[in-house]
């Protein structure tokens, strides 16, 4: 199972099963963050280098009736 790394309420990153990546949520506008977007990167723990990068929707909140 993967390995969440987090305080209380934030999680910053999850540890790879394998321990050889890591995967990060960034906010750089640069890397594609904006409003309504989750930027995540994997990043290789042996080089440091990202890996692969995927974008995905922000997820709504709904709202109960």
């Amino acid at each position: 199972m993967a390995t969440q790394l987090r305080c209380e309420g934030t999680m910053f990153g999850i540890l790879s099963d394998d321990r050889q990546t890591l995967e990060v949520k960034c906010k750089r506008r640069s890397c594609g963050a904006e409003k309504g977007s989750v930027i995540l990167h994997t990043i290789s723990l042996d080089t440091g280098q990202v890996v692969k990068t995927e974008r995905f929707a922000e997820p709504r909140l709904r709202k109960e009736t």
